[in-house]
C-alpha cells in the first residue's frame, strides 16, 4: 500500500554498514544470468506437530511493507553479496521483453519511487503465471501527478547495508523462503487476511481514510473470478476475524496502531470491521502505536499482539526512510531488556515468539510462482518471515555454536498460517474461521520445542550494532515526519 506520498525532503541517515562477512553496499553481480523459471511450491505436509504444553505465553505479529523475498534477502552482506545461505533467492530478473534475463540493480530502501502494487498491477506482474511483467510496470515518483515507465527499475535488491539486520534476526532465529502472501493484493486487503484470513476487497479504497470511517460512498473494488476485479461496495465489513475467535477462548489481545483517520491508522484492519469498530473490543485497538513500549516495560503485555510498522520506518517504498529495519531491531531489544524482569512471566525474551512478515510485494520482482488455492485463485507474490523466538528452529546448538548452519523454511506458508499457529498455541481449534487459516500450515517447522533451546539473544558486538541502528531509525523517522504528506492512494 502506499499510504501517502511525500514532498521531496533532503537526503539523511546512513544505516549501519555490512557487517558478519561485509560485502559491498553495491556489489556487482557477475557470471552468467540464468533466466529465473517459475518455481512450483511443493505440497504442505500431511503431518503436523502438536505441541502438548506450549511454552509461548505471548506472540507479537509484526506487519512491515511492501516487500518480496527477492529484493530483500538475494543479496546479503552475510556472505559479501550472494544470496542468503539456504534461501531460495536470486538478484536475477526477466526483461521488458518478458524473456532476457537482467541482473537485479540496488535501489535503497529510502528511494524516491514506488512500484505500482494495485491489484491489477500485481496481475500485469504475475502475467498468468509467466512471472515476467515486473519490468513493465508502473512507477510513481515521489510527489509525481501520474505514473511513469522506468524499465527494469522493480528487478532490485535493498543494498545490504540496509537489510542487513533482517539477515543478522534470520540467522540467529528462522526464516521461511516459501511464505506467500494470501492473494495478488495490496495493503488493505493484505491486512484483512492477517486478521481474519479473508478480505471483502481486493484492492485499497480510493480515499484517504479506509475501512468503516471511510468517507460516505466510499467503494473498494472486490474480487471476481480469478483472477478479475468487480466493482465491490463500501470497505466495512462484518466477517469473524482472530479477535473474535480470542475473545470467544478468553485470550487477551491488542491490535497496536495509530489512531483513526491517521497516516498510522489508516491501515488498522479492525477499523474495517463493523461489529469490533463499533463495539467493545476496538477498546483492543490500542493507539499510540508506542503503548507496546510501555506494556513491555510494565508487564502487560496481551496473549497476541499485533503491531503495523510506524508509516516512516514501514519498508514501503517512496517514504524517504530506510528506518524499517531498526524500527523491528528497536521492538526486539525491548524483548531483551525484559531479561532478568520480575516475575519471571515478564521475562517476554524468553516465552516470546515474535513473528515479522511484510503485508504486500510492493511491485517488487520475485522469481518464484505463487501456488493456486481450490478455487484456482492465486496467492501472492513471496513475502520474507521471520520468527524470533528462544524456541524457534535455529541452527544454533549450545554443544557446537561454531558449526552454525541457518534454519530456512521451506514449507509453504501464507497468511493463514499466522491465525493458525495462534490458534494452536492457544488452544483454539485450528482453521476455526475456515478461510485461509483452514488451508494453511501451522509454522510448525519454524519452531523446536526440543534439545538445543533456549536459542540464546544476540549478544556483544552485533546488539550494539543493533542498538545504533535502532536510534537511528527513531532520529529518521522523526526527520521524515517534518515533510509536508501530499494524499496518492495509488
Amino acid at each position: 500500500m502506499l499510504r501517502l506520498r511525500l514532498l521531496p525532503l533532503a537526503a539523511f541517515v546512513a544505516v549501519l554498514a555490512a557487517c558478519s562477512g561485509g560485502g559491498s553496499t553495491n556489489p556487482t553481480i557477475s557470471g552468467t544470468v540464468v533466466p529465473p523459471k517459475p518455481t512450483p511450491t511443493p505440497p504442505l505436509g500431511a503431518t503436523s506437530q502438536q505441541v502438548a504444553s506450549s511454552p509461548i505465553a505471548h506472540v507479537i505479529v509484526v506487519t512491515m511493507e511492501n516487500r518480496t523475498f527477492d529484493n530483500l534477502f538475494s543479496v546479503s552482506g552475510l556472505v559479501g553479496g550472494a544470496p542468503y545461505p539456504g534461501a531460495d533467492a536470486t538478484p536475477v530478473g526477466i526483461g521488458p521483453d518478458g524473456k532476457t534475463p537482467v541482473a537485479f540493480q540496488p535501489v535503497s530502501l529510502a528511494d524516491i519511487r514506488d512500484p505500482g502494487h494495485a491489484y491489477t498491477e500485481l496481475i500485469s506482474e504475475w502475467n498468468n503465471g509467466k512471472m515476467n511483467g515486473f519490468a513493465n510496470d508502473n512507477i510513481y515518483p515521489l510527489g509525481a501527478t501520474a505514473p511513469v515507465k522506468i524499465p527494469n527499475f522493480p528487478n532490485a535488491f535493498v543494498p545490504p547495508n540496509e537489510s542487513i539486520l533482517y539477515h543478522q534476526l534470520a540467522y540467529q532465529y528462522a526464516l521461511a523462503d516459501r511464505m506467500f502472501s494470501s492473494r495478488l493484493v495490496a495493503s488493505f486487503p493484505g491486512h484483512q487476511f492477517l486478521i481474519a484470513g479473508q478480505s471483502g476487497a481486493s484492492d485499497n479504497p480510493p480515499t484517504l481514510i479506509w475501512g468503516c470511517d471511510s468517507p460516505q460512498g466510499a467503494v473498494a473494488p472486490g474480487f471476481g473470478p480469478p483472477e478479475t476485479e468487480t466493482t465491490g461496495g463500501f470497505p466495512c465489513y462484518d466477517y469473524q476475524t482472530l479477535g473474535d475467535l480470542l475473545d470467544s477462548a478468553g485470550i487477551s489481545w491488542k491490535y497496536y496502531s495509530g489512531p483513526p483517520g491517521t497516516i498510522d491508522g489508516n491501515i488498522d484492519a479492525y477499523g474495517a470491521i463493523q461489529h469490533i469498530r463499533f463495539g467493545g473490543d476496538f477498546a483492543k485497538v490500542s493507539t499510540p502505536l508506542t503503548n507496546i513500549n510501555s506494556d513491555l516495560q510494565n508487564c502487560t503485555l496481551p496473549s497476541v499482539s499485533y503491531i503495523n510498522a510506524p508509516a516512516f520506518a514501514s519498508d514501503h517504498s517512496a517514504t524517504l526512510s530506510a528506518g524499517g529495519p531498526g524500527w523491528v531491531a528497536d521492538l526486539y531489544l525491548q524483548l531483551i531488556q525484559t531479561k532478568g524482569a520480575l516475575p519471571p512471566a515478564c521475562q517476554y525474551l524468553n516465552n516470546t515468539a515474535m513473528i515479522v512478515t511484510w503485508d504486500d510485494s510492493g511491485g517488487w520482482a520475485d522469481h518464484v510462482l505463487p501456488p493456486k488455492d481450490a478455487t484456482g485463485a492465486s496467492y501472492g507474490m513471496r513475502v520474507p518471515l521471520l520468527v524470533i523466538s528462544a524456541y524457534a528452529h535455529s541452527g544454533y546448538t549450545p554443544a557446537n555454536p561454531t558449526g552454525y548452519l541457518p534454519y530456512v523454511s521451506h514449507v509453504q506458508h501464507d497468511y493463514g498460517s499466522i491465525i493458525r499457529f495462534i490458534e494452536k498455541n492457544f488452544g483454539i481449534t485450528p482453521g476455526a474461521l475456515g478461510q485461509r487459516d483452514a488451508s494453511a500450515d501451522d509454522l510448525s517447522d519454524m519452531f523446536a520445542f526440543g534439545a538445543g533451546n533456549p536459542v540464546p539473544p544476540i549478544s556483544g558486538l552485533l546488539l550494539q550494532d543493533f542498538k545504533r541502528h535502532a536510534d537511528s531509525a527513531r532520529r529518521t523517522t522523526l526527520s521524515v515526519r517534518a515533510g509536508t504528506p501530499v494524499d496518492d492512494d495509488k
